[in-house]
């Protein structure tokens, strides 16, 4: 594999793990919780980022990124055991993606409404999505009075 894919794919199992680390303290009576009446509750935050996944491997996939074309295929918000499985099943496309990818990742593109993103552009914005949310469910864990994973606090420590 690529060295600047090993790194994203580390860097990403990284970011996947909070998300899961998150799922599983999230209390399962809080996944219907929302800081806001126009905001996305948890549970749905969580099925979108399966989706947002799965719209970005199809574009890896197809080299043409469609927004807002992913759904998330019968994932249920407010089961936690069918949000994870959802979120398993991208990173296995995922992983599958990375392993079979020949090529120069800087070099290869992928288009994005009007611009020719290179593969490693469009897996950071991926990461880059998911990571955003993190930081919006930490917020909402505060508001909704449950705490985030030992493990939010262990990545602050190690950096």
């Amino acid at each position: 594999m690529d060295p600047a894919l090993e790194r994203f794919q580390r860097s990403w199992t990284l970011t996947r793990k909070l998300t899961f680390d998150f799922l599983h303290q999230l209390p399962p009576a809080r996944l219907g919780f929302s800081p806001h009446p126009e905001a996305s509750p948890l549970g749905r935050e969580i099925r979108h980022l399966a989706a947002i996944q799965k719209a970005y491997v199809d574009a890896l996939e197809s080299s043409h990124l469609e927004r807002g074309a992913a759904g998330a295929g019968g994932v249920t918000e407010t089961d936690k055991k069918s949000l994870e499985a959802a979120l398993h099943v991208q990173d296995e496309r995922l992983r599958r993606w990375l392993e079979g990818f020949r090529g120069d990742p800087t070099e290869a593109r992928v288009s994005v409404g009007d611009r020719k993103a290179s593969v490693l552009e469009v897996l950071q914005e991926m990461a880059h999505l998911e990571a955003v949310r993190q930081g919006r469910w930490s917020l909402c864990a505060l508001l909704a009075g449950f705490d985030v994973p030992d493990s939010w606090y262990e990545i602050l420590e190690e950096t």
